[in-house]
């Protein structure tokens, strides 16, 4: 981490500025009169938390390349449908590719390129989570949907 000065600091303030519109603290003349400083963070490693047992960590390399999720837009949708009109291949994927046999019903939470995640409850009731991953990666929702009519074929087979 390294403070900012010079043309790289006033090019900085600029953007925060522009994007912080009523960042009034932030002029560029007294900023410094007021102990605001401006860093470079140089990233070496991200802390990834996703949830209750669910954290990595991301190399710098990793999150540098880092796209948006392709899905990101329609993952609502797409866990509304198939929660809505497809709630039996729910519960048949928890039951085949998770071994989870005593499934009752699984509801669909969530779905990104690599895969979808579920809450399962079994015939005690018991809730647990569940993610399962698509063969290939998934950039469109056509393609989401060929990706669980496969998993669907394969799950009956």
């Amino acid at each position: 981490m390294s403070v900012l000065s010079g043309d790289e600091r006033t090019a900085t303030l600029a953007v925060y500025r522009d994007t912080h519109p009523g960042a009034f603290y932030a002029d560029p003349t007294t900023i410094e009169d007021h102990g605001f400083r401006i860093y470079r963070l140089e990233v070496s490693s991200v802390r990834y938390v996703g949830g209750f047992g669910r954290m990595s960590w991301v190399d710098a390399a990793g999150y540098t390349s880092a796209e948006p999720d392709p899905l990101r837009p329609h993952a609502a949708r797409i866990a509304r449908h198939m929660n809505d009109d497809h709630a039996d291949s729910l519960v048949l994927f928890a039951r085949v590719f998770a071994e989870r046999t005593d499934t009752v019903e699984a509801r669909m939470v969530g779905c990104d390129r690599y895969g979808f995640a579920m809450l399962t409850r079994d015939a005690g009731g018991e809730e647990k989570d569940l993610r399962l991953p698509f063969r290939s990666d998934v950039t469109t929702p056509d393609a989401a949907r060929a990706a669980m009519v496969e998993l669907v074929r394969e799950a009956r087979t």
